[in-house]
């Protein structure tokens, strides 16, 4: 059985609000909070290599709260990802000193920003450089206050989310700028998915799916009278989604009308490989041949699912208990991956998992190893790409509105 990983959502339940790590250099940033921050000297917890590969250790921050301090540590003693961030004083180096600040993604003991070994000093006014294995500072990529941003998704060039708050899908560039409106008057705007020519979401309110041209253009219904129609998926032929009652698929061609794959209860999520849908229902976790007449296959019990991913040939799912996977033929007892009640939403990149709990951003291998807390969030949804991860999140202070981040991976 694979390593169980504790969520490590401590006392930062006061959501955000209270100081989570009041001494500067500990705990990864809070996006959120744009305070005068405290000095990052001595020599947090990237102090004597300690940040490890994460390089999640101290650093300076303009962010107070220990928000953006904390940020780009050390690397496992050698002083490959210092970081200073917004006008805080240096950021933790390696060895027992602490390190200097790098710039976009400077390694710790440049020249030019201080020494990395084990005596240095930090500079002054670092901009925030990445720490070995991932880091950096969040980027608040349109700037502004969104209406409650709820699912992302990717495409080459932007961020796609929805908000059912605001009933609306919007877009942002995934380098920055204003977000603009894909689709207004969607009731219920929930779940989006995207490929190389549209943008698809469910309408959940509004019963139904639809779809929008990557390129810009008119909203365009897939499938309307879908009550219930709120987990979506993607394969290279088809659109899945579940109602609640039945798993729904349509040509992405839209050359025949909606079909039932499979029908249940609580079937509010699906995902696919292309052969199999699979998804919850009645307390279990099932999978049923896109097409043809076979009867639903029950892969594993599951408590409250609230997500699932596919991908290495295992079926990945979110629940009561935490993270667990199960081998995509269900042959053999799933994996607790993670522990954690308040884990939700998990997306896979290639080994690892980056997935939500109550208060944060985290990343673990996909074998449940490697746990690293992330950021200090209240996480909506997260998309990734082949350098960034991108997430939505939502305030504390005021549920109603939120962020879309971008941060290195």
């Amino acid at each position: 059985m694979a390593q169980l990983n504790p969520a490590l959502a401590t006392t930062c339940a006061a959501v955000l609000l209270a100081a989570c790590s009041s001494s500067p250099g500990e705990g990864p940033p809070n996006p959120q909070f744009h305070g005068a921050g405290g000095k990052g000297a001595g020599s947090g917890l990237g102090g004597e290599g300690s940040g490890g590969d994460a390089g999640y250790g101290g650093s300076a921050a303009d962010a107070g709260y220990g928000g953006e301090a904390g940020w780009g540590g050390a690397a496992n003693g050698t002083g490959s990802g210092g970081a200073g961030a917004g006008s805080g004083s240096g950021g933790v180096g390696a060895g027992s000193g602490v390190g200097g600040s790098g710039n976009g993604s400077g390694a710790g003991g440049s020249a030019a920003s201080g020494s990395g070994a084990s005596s240095g000093t930090g500079a002054t006014s670092g901009s925030g450089g990445t720490g070995a294995g991932g880091g950096g500072q969040p980027a608040d990529l349109t700037n502004t206050e969104e209406i409650k941003p709820f699912r992302v998704a990717l495409t080459s060039s932007h961020v796609y989310w929805t908000s059912p708050t605001e009933n609306a899908v919007r877009r942002a560039p995934k380098t920055g700028g204003n977000s603009t409106l894909v689709g207004a008057s969607q009731g219920g705007a929930w779940e989006i998915r995207t490929d190389g020519s549209h943008a698809y979401w469910t309408a959940s309110t509004d019963k139904a799916v639809r779809r929008a041209p990557v390129g810009g253009g008119a909203v365009q219904n897939v499938a309307t009278n879908q009550a219930g129609a709120k987990g979506l998926w993607l394969t290279s032929a088809d659109v899945l989604w579940a109602t609640g009652t039945s798993v729904m698929r349509v040509p992405k061609g839209l050359t025949s009308s909606p079909a039932p794959v499979a029908t249940g209860t609580g079937v509010d999520l699906v995902v696919s490989d292309g052969t199999y849908a699979y998804y919850p229902s009645g307390g279990a976790l099932y999978r049923k041949a896109l097409t043809g007449f076979d009867t639903p296959e029950s892969l594993t019990s599951v408590s409250s699912p609230k997500d699932l991913a596919i991908g290495g040939g295992y079926l990945y799912y979110s629940h009561a208990g935490g993270i667990s996977r199960i081998p995509a033929s269900g042959a053999v007892e799933p994996e607790d991956l993670v522990i954690s009640s308040s884990a939700d939403k998990l997306v896979l990149d290639g080994g690892y998992i980056y997935y939500g709990t109550a208060t944060m951003l985290n990343r673990i291998s996909s074998a449940g190893f490697g746990y690293k807390m992330l950021y200090f969030t209240l996480v909506q949804g997260i998309a990734v790409d082949s350098t960034h991860v991108y997430w939505s999140d939502v305030f504390a202070v005021d549920p109603g509105a939120g962020k879309i981040w971008r941060a290195p991976k």
